[in-house]
């Protein structure tokens, strides 16, 4: 195993991670003074695309290379780990002098929390199909860059809102991305040594995926904005 192969796939993991979030959370600051009523509807967009790459896509590669019961499990898995981080991330706190400012902070941090530590199990899957299915990484790194866009937005806003400056988004991006980067050199490792692993990865990756995209971006667009 070459190890410029490890630091290609950890490299490539961070770029997917950073890219979306990034380009999300500049989108924020841009769109901060813009009409709130159009905000969930950017985000309903994207969750639906989301959706549709895993359904059509990640979901059924993933059936076909290690089966079901792999896929399956793994989602079980990634459910209940992006749940579990969803209420550690609740307890980290951030203090200042100005409660407003606090508050949007401490979310905006909350959730920065969240998607870093979410990112990690996302990265080895993204690893593990490197070496043997390229066509599955390509799936999901699409996917995963998409679903980081409206991520990005929810952790742009909060700092927009507080008025801190836009080297911030980008600081946090690369914070969020560092944990897709190791996760993806640790699945380009162990998913040579146990091809089987790829399924329950990519099961991790769409559980942990849905979670974060239905329950922490989705569900407050829609109460933001209502059903339709």
């Amino acid at each position: 195993m070459h190890v410029a192969g490890i630091v290609l796939a950890g490299a490539f993991g961070l770029l997917v991670g950073g890219s979306g979030v990034g380009a999300g959370g500049l989108l924020a600051y841009g769109i901060v003074h813009a009409r709130r009523q159009m905000i969930p509807v950017f985000v309903s967009a994207g969750t639906g695309t989301i959706a549709a790459f895993i359904l059509l896509e990640i979901f059924p590669e993933s059936v076909r290379t290690g089966g079901l019961f792999m896929t399956l499990i793994g989602m079980l898995a990634g459910y209940a780990l992006a749940r579990k981080m969803d209420r550690l991330s609740h307890r980290v706190f951030i203090m200042t002098n100005n409660p407003g400012q606090e508050r949007l902070l401490q979310s905006g941090m909350l959730l920065a929390f969240a998607v870093g530590l979410h990112n990690f199990p996302t990265g080895m899957a993204l690893g593990s199909s490197l070496m043997g299915t390229p066509q599955i990484a390509q799936h999901l790194s699409f996917a995963m860059i998409i679903h980081s866009v409206p991520e990005g937005l929810a952790l742009g806003l909060p700092l927009a809102l507080s008025k801190v400056r836009p080297s911030a988004i980008l600081i946090t991006a690369v914070m969020v991305a560092v944990p897709t980067g190791l996760g993806a050199g640790l699945g380009y490792v162990f998913g040579i040594v146990f091809p089987s692993i790829l399924s329950f990865m990519l099961g991790v990756a769409i559980g942990t995926i849905i979670y974060v995209t239905f329950f922490e971006i989705l569900s407050p667009a829609w109460k933001e904005s209502g059903a339709r």
